[in-house]
């Protein structure tokens, strides 16, 4: 919605519909959390406060790993506790990854699930975004890109003189300006003293094409 011409007028409008209407209820969701923090937050916009905020949690571990071994064993195909852990982790239980991931796979496995697989399939769950990837960063400043390397090699202090130099990351008040734009890019999202990539796929994408970390 937020990419649509005139998009502050449309949200007017829906909620002084909206707002007279009874035994009605809307259910409104994204993904990128700092723009819906920001849509029903943000006390200038017409949705302020509107309803009730919920952020959802990532699917357990714990509920995946069955769900994935019934998966495949229903298919005639084994999958071991050890590679389903890996899968988990590699993704961080992001469900659309979890299940394009666990489909590549899948597709790729006659009767078992081997290193080999997983790891060829990994690299292909990489290229197969990497597309929508190179979009997202297009003609972003070379000092966003060194901030995106610092924050993915887990760096926290990023004014201190040997992480500037290190990555190349500018002056003080570009730091600053680049931290705040990728977290409401959502690229970035606090992490306890530090930051973290809000994408796990991306991440490992980004550290193979700017860092030279191979996924494992």
């Amino acid at each position: 919605m937020a990419n649509l011409p005139d998009w502050k007028r449309l949200e007017g409008t829906m909620r002084s519909v909206w707002q007279g209407q009874h035994s009605t209820t809307y259910c409104l969701y994204g993904s990128k959390r700092h723009m819906m923090m920001d849509i029903f937050g943000n006390s200038k916009n017409p949705f302020y406060r509107f309803g009730q905020m919920m952020t959802l949690k990532k699917i357990a571990k714990e509920y995946w790993k069955p769900f994935i071994h019934d998966s495949f064993y229903n298919y005639g195909k084994s999958i071991s506790d050890e590679m389903i852990e890996r899968i988990c982790n590699a993704v961080q239980c992001h469900s659309w990854y979890m299940q394009q991931f666990c489909f590549l796979i899948w597709t790729r496995t006659a009767t078992e699930v081997t290193e080999e697989i997983y790891q060829s399939q990994l690299t292909k769950l990489l290229d197969t975004n990497a597309d929508m990837f190179i979009t997202d960063i297009d003609g972003m400043p070379a000092s966003q890109i060194a901030f995106l390397r610092a924050v993915c090699m887990g760096e926290n202090h990023f004014n201190a003189q040997q992480v500037v130099a290190e990555y190349g990351l500018g002056a003080p008040r570009t730091i600053t300006k680049n931290k705040k734009t990728l977290v409401e890019r959502d690229f970035i999202e606090k992490s306890g003293d530090g930051f973290k990539m809000v994408d796990p796929v991306f991440e490992l994408w980004f550290k193979r094409e700017y860092c030279n970390i191979l996924p494992q």
